[in-house]
């Protein structure tokens, strides 16, 4: 069973960029907004906005981080099923050898 990683680090390659471009727009968005300093309904909204903007940044990257997390734990874990099916495999061939040796000495006649 291949798990193919490409794909999932791919796509964690594209959720990072896309964190990354939300928090600096967010950011400049800030700091053009304080600049500013505007006031009145619109600009609490404004502000509100960009704070939540900034958390789901936030909450995006931590979530590309896990992500990234999990990419390389899976690959691992892979790697070792790799070598885990490389070890039994040559115990079955030795086996199997040792079997033929066997009844090929069994059947030798005498």
């Amino acid at each position: 069973m291949a798990i193919q990683i490409l794909p999932l680090l791919g796509a964690l390659s594209n959720v990072a960029g896309t964190a990354w471009d939300l928090y600096r727009r967010a950011t400049q968005l800030s700091e053009s907004k304080r600049d500013q300093q505007a006031e009145g309904p619109l600009a609490k909204t404004v502000e509100r906005l960009e704070t939540s903007h900034l958390e789901q940044a936030h909450l995006i990257s931590d979530l590309s981080r896990d992500l990234e997390q999990f990419a390389q734990a899976l690959q691992f874990e892979v790697e070792e099923l790799r070598q885990q099916q490389a070890k039994f495999r040559a115990l079955v061939y030795f086996t199997l050898f040792v079997a033929l040796v066997t009844l090929g000495f069994s059947v030798w006649p005498k």
